[in-house]
């Protein structure tokens, strides 16, 4: 803050905006926003601070509680071998795969997903099963999903079993149809 403000002063930078916690009377914590600038006066002087306090104390506890939801569903999902997938439609940036869904299909974790092609990865003998099963799911919200089939990895041509469920739903939000499941 001190640094921050040193530079305002020496016009280094025009303002500055930071976040970071403040002592109550009470004793308790609170998160603030603080936005600061310069006013200077007519010789081009500092004169006076500008400055704007937010409470974000809120908003922060909500984001903390979220990325501890976020780390402990990303823990039972790697203790379990599940993977999770949230599927818009074909072509939807949307589209959601976890790192379990890419080990079950044998991919790299970092390799971009598409329903395509984890269709091709799923054996010969069940991909038309699996394919008119997703499609009735998705033609009808509120039908469950739920297939056992083969998967041949595709960077390592390993056959594995997969049991997936999910279920499909109208998603009033974006007015489509969605399906959420895991592998």
């Amino acid at each position: 803050d001190v640094a921050l403000a040193t530079r305002l002063v020496s016009g280094r930078i025009p303002s500055y905006r930071l976040e970071k916690r403040y002592i109550r009377k009470d004793g308790s914590l609170v998160w603030i926003r603080l936005n600061a600038t310069v006013v200077h006066d007519q010789h081009g002087q500092p004169a006076h601070f500008v400055s704007v306090v937010e409470d974000i104390h809120d908003r922060r506890v909500a984001e903390e509680a979220l990325l501890q939801s976020q780390r402990r569903l990303q823990t039972a999902m790697e203790a379990t071998q599940i993977g999770l997938f949230d599927y818009f439609g074909p072509t939807d940036p949307r589209n959601y795969w976890s790192t379990g869904v890419h080990r079950h299909f044998g991919i790299p974790d970092d390799a971009t997903l598409t329903i395509d092609r984890l269709l091709r990865l799923i054996h010969p003998d069940d991909v038309q099963r699996v394919t008119r099963a997703i499609a009735a799911s998705m033609a009808r919200p509120g039908l469950p999903y739920h297939e056992e089939y083969r998967t041949l990895g595709e960077a390592d041509a390993k056959l594995r079993w997969i049991e997936a469920t999910g279920k499909t739903f109208l998603d009033e939000e974006i007015g489509a149809v969605r399906m959420v499941g895991t592998t």
